[in-house]
């Protein structure tokens, strides 16, 4: 009976054996569906805990599995930075071990059991701590820690260096407070990825730790990347601007072979250097510095200044005052001054000479006015872009412009009245000459050549509109037309057809007889050579062919009683000479005196 019980008892733990690991293979089997989730990995992790270090890394690989999960969440919970305190210690992961446990610490939740296992970490596992300090934080940065002498640690050191070397091959971060690694006693090589983001140190380096003791590993960074300059380049000046940390001060360097030149240096977090060759790439180094004078990281940009304009383009128009108007376009490029030529056969006139402030990039120049002649003829420009110290332009353009011939005559004068407003059209021989400005003149009757209306100053003129206030007789005006160029008419004997004969009777035979009297009656002697004369009386002007003029419309309410006259002779080539001047002064309308009242 007692062996059948021993029996029993035998066959029921047994089968309790058994249950248990089917229950362990179906944990196992199960865990992506059953135990999906952050809490379903703590809990498997706290069973694997529970059974002994000899589940140390099913431990570890359902934390990480947790803290995939929702990685805030795990570093904030205090059940899984015990767990992983413990399983991280249990496999030889003193580092991320000591990690949870001073996190523990921070969130005040490290209890008496936690704080036994910290001070075994630091003080009774014959570790040392290598603290990794950068004054500017790094995200990320990869090396390797190497044992000199692999042979003269145990095993629990090789486990240990073997678990950080996992850690580092991931990459850690580091800043200002430091990030502490615990490594076993001995002397090391540490050896930097040449990829990393780093200044110094470069390379390899040689540390020696002691167990207990604290060694500092210092990081100089790059800082800023690349990517977060801001970077205006110009011809010969950079603008540079970097983000600031607080409290640092900066050095940005020029970087020459030989001969590096301070920029700036303080506090502000742009600069502008000037006075740079153009065309050039420039090397600048960032030095960020603590309060104390520490490097803290190095920055290298490179800029280049703008080359010199290489594209220029010219256009030249005549306009209507026989000006030349050039106008010019530069390209993208250095330029210190414009230079605007014209090309002549007798040697190169200057125009234009511009430099800054005034812009250069595009602009207009004025040349003229030029007095036409027989001709056409061209003329030609060149638009010079400089670099100074350059021996030739960096860029050239060129623009031509034709002047036409002097009007020879005009061929063809009509006109048109509507609605109060008399139109003059005209053509010219050659068609396409011009003259500096037209002279229209109305012809009514006989005794004159013609009254003045009006002038017009563009060259290219071919029309004139003037208003009357009596249309109908407006629709009796004969118009004809003289160009000017300078102070010479160009006149056409054939528009010549009044006869300019003074009038047959005396004035007292014209008074007796009822006819009316001008207001102005002018006669001088004749000028050899003269082929008209033109009278000037204030604002009016009348052409005769015979040295003597009548004027009327003088004599009204609205004008004043001084005008000066001037008598101009016309020659055969259209020259224009003054040959009388004179202040006529008269009473309109003059009242009676008292004598003559009484």
């Amino acid at each position: 009976m007692g062996r059948r019980n021993e029996t029993v008892k035998a066959g029921g733990r047994a089968r309790l054996r058994i249950g248990r690991w089917i229950v362990w293979a179906l944990l196992v089997g199960l865990g992506g569906s059953a135990w999906a989730g952050y809490e379903s990995g703590l809990e498997r992790a706290e069973f694997y805990l529970s059974r002994g270090a000899t589940y140390g890394s099913d431990a570890v690989r359902s934390l990480r599995e947790a803290e995939a999960e929702d990685p805030q969440r795990a570093w904030a919970d205090p059940r899984w930075l015990l767990a992983a305190a413990r399983a991280y210690a249990q496999t030889g992961r003193a580092t991320e071990s000591l990690w949870a446990l001073d996190r523990l610490e921070a969130l005040g939740k490290l209890g008496q059991d936690a704080a036994a296992l910290r001070d075994h970490l630091l003080g009774g596992a014959g570790l040392g701590r290598v603290r990794v300090v950068s004054a500017v934080p790094v995200n990320r940065v990869e090396f390797r820690i190497e044992a000199e002498d692999p042979a003269a640690l145990d095993v629990a050191g090789r486990k240990t260096l073997e678990r950080l070397g996992e850690l580092l091959g991931r990459g850690i971060a580091a800043g200002p407070a430091g990030t502490v690694l615990l490594v076993p006693e001995g002397r090391f090589r540490v050896t930097f990825d040449p990829s990393a983001p780093l200044e110094s140190p470069k390379g390899t380096v040689e540390l020696e730790v002691w167990a207990g003791d604290e060694v500092t590993l210092r990081l100089v960074p790059r800082h800023p990347p690349a990517d977060r300059w801001e970077i205006a380049a110009g011809a010969r000046a950079v603008s540079l601007a970097w983000p600031g940390l607080g409290g640092m001060r900066y050095r940005l360097v020029r970087e020459r072979p030989g001969d590096p030149v301070v920029v700036c240096e303080g506090e502000a977090t742009s600069c502008r250097d000037e006075g740079l060759p153009v065309g050039v790439e420039v090397a600048y180094r960032l030095e960020t510095r603590t309060a104390d004078g520490t490097l803290a990281a190095v920055g290298r940009v490179a800029a280049t200044t703008l080359p010199p304009v290489d594209r220029a383009a010219a256009e030249a128009a005549l306009q209507a005052d026989l000006r030349v108007g050039i106008a010019w376009a530069l390209g993208e490029g250095a330029v210190d001054r414009v230079r605007v030529v014209r090309e002549d056969a007798e040697g190169d006139v200057a125009i234009l000479e511009r430099r800054p402030p005034d812009p250069l990039r595009e602009g207009q120049a004025v040349d003229g006015p030029f007095v036409p002649g027989g001709t056409a003829r061209v003329l030609s420009y060149r638009v010079e872009a400089w670099v100074e110290g350059a021996e030739r332009p960096a860029a050239v353009a060129r623009a031509e412009v034709e002047l036409p011939p002097r009007v020879r005559r005009v061929a063809q004068v009509a006109e048109s009245v509507d609605r109060g407003a008399v139109v003059v059209y005209w053509e010219t021989v050659p068609r396409e000459a011009v003259a500096e400005r037209y002279r229209i003149y109305r012809q009514r009757g006989s005794g004159t050549l013609g009254e003045f209306v009006g002038e017009v100053t563009d060259a290219f003129a071919r029309e004139f509109l003037y208003e009357v206030a009596d249309p109908v007789a407006a629709s009796e005006f004969r118009h004809f037309v003289i160009p000017v160029v300078g102070e010479d008419w160009i006149l056409d004997p054939e528009w010549i057809q009044a006869t300019g004969e003074e009038p047959d009777q005396t004035f007292d035979k014209r008074r007796r007889m009822g006819m009316p009297l001008p207001d102005l009656a002018l006669a001088w002697d004749p000028c050899q050579g003269a082929r008209l004369y033109a009278v000037v009386v204030g604002e009016k002007e009348i052409l005769v062919k015979r040295p003597y003029a009548e004027l009327d419309g003088l004599q009204t309410a609205l004008l004043g009683t001084r005008y000066p006259v001037t008598v101009y002779a016309v020659g055969t080539q259209g020259q224009r000479t003054p040959i009388l001047r004179l202040d006529l002064s008269y009473e309109a309308y003059p009242r009676p005196g008292k004598e003559e009242q009484r």
